[in-house]
């Protein structure tokens, strides 16, 4: 459950950084050598956190399953 949670934090940390440093960043177009939109590089990261959530939850699915069952039989629901 932990491992699972630091690598959604970590995820959504490093896609809140990048995006937040394209917007802060005012180097001129090309500077660097870097390239000047980086927005096909946050898609990627998207998409790929989205597909790793889909294979955890593939993979841990009865766990997880069992974690809200234990959860619903503590609160009472």
């Amino acid at each position: 459950m932990l491992r699972w949670f630091v690598s959604l934090v970590l995820a959504v940390i490093w896609l809140v950084y990048i995006k937040a440093s394209e917007e802060a960043t005012g180097i001129g177009q090309g500077n660097l050598l870097s390239p000047v939109d980086n927005t096909p590089l946050v898609l990627g990261l998207i998409i790929f956190t989205i597909g790793y959530l889909f294979f955890l939850g593939m993979m841990f699915s009865s766990n997880i399953k069992e974690m809200i069952a234990n959860y619903r039989r503590r609160r009472g629901y």
